[in-house]
């Protein structure tokens, strides 16, 4: 029998996995991970070997962080790794990684943004928040503090 999503959240959780899979959104090459709270220094590591996809530009996993209101995206782009909030600044709808134009866009009234979260198109006149995400070995670093 098939596990669902929210069986997969309740299982995963109860196991204490660091960054399980909970689901597949509908942008490809993104999927929805829970990862470890920030370590004391406010650094959150996201291994690319448990995300492969992650590898290559043209990739985006979004991001539940212990401690965050709100997901983040973090997206390998063509210029490397950046992070920013899911929360759009128009209505706060959850925006995804557009792979094929190269952006994030939101899904409900079509505002985009560069890889950073700098605006490139409205209705949103404001960026989305940008958090530090640098290649640190095998894993990508993303600074929450």
């Amino acid at each position: 029998m098939p596990v669902g999503r929210r069986q997969l959240i309740v299982h995963g959780s109860q196991l204490g996995l660091a960054a399980s899979v909970v689901g597949l959104a509908g942008c490809a090459g993104r999927m929805e991970v829970k990862a470890a709270p920030p370590a004391e220094n406010g650094i959150v590591r996201i291994p690319l070997a448990s995300h492969p996809g992650l590898e290559v530009p043209g990739a985006a996993v979004a991001l539940d962080i212990e401690g965050l209101d709100d997901q983040v995206l973090l997206v390998h782009g063509p210029d490397g790794f950046s992070c920013v909030t899911r929360k759009c600044t128009h209505m706060g709808c959850k925006v995804e990684y557009d792979g094929a134009a190269g952006h994030i866009q939101c899904p409900c009234h079509g505002s985009q943004y560069e890889n950073d979260g700098t605006n490139k198109k409205g209705p949103a006149k404001k960026p989305l928040t940008q958090y530090t995400a640098t290649l640190d070995g095998d894993a990508v670093a993303i600074t929450i503090a």
